[in-house]
């Protein structure tokens, strides 16, 4: 397909996800640590929905997108361009989170800045 993506930015903090024709991604700046989940279109650029949660990364489980933010805020949303829909969220107890989240037989593992491991059972 086309890509005209140059104008928008979806993965200054971490790498963005492809699904059916649309990115999510995680947009922002890193010195101001502001930052934005989004989904854009592929063809046109076009941002579909944007949702101000901070810096963070992202990864896919079925349909869902697992969000984690610099701040320790887990979210779990639905694979969705049309709009974004939160199905649950949590936060971590402590630490910056830097590293991408890992997913391994229905855990999830997210690894804070100065060590801390947190291991949640992920129903998704």
């Amino acid at each position: 397909p086309k890509c005209s993506l140059r104008r928008q930015q979806v993965a200054v903090y971490a790498s963005a996800l492809y699904a059916d024709g649309y990115i999510y991604g995680n947009d922002g700046n890193a010195g101001a640590h502001r930052g934005s989940f989004k989904c854009l279109d592929i063809e046109t650029g076009k941002v579909l929905w944007q949702e101000y949660m901070g810096l963070g990364s992202l990864i896919m489980a079925g349909n869902h997108l697992v969000l984690v933010t610099e701040r320790r805020q887990i979210t779990v949303a639905e694979v969705n361009a049309i709009a974004y829909r939160e199905l649950g969220s949590m936060n971590v107890p402590k630490g910056l989170i830097w590293t991408p989240p890992v997913l391994a037989n229905g855990r999830l593992y997210i690894r804070s800045l100065t060590g801390e491991l947190y291991c949640l059972e992920l129903n998704v």
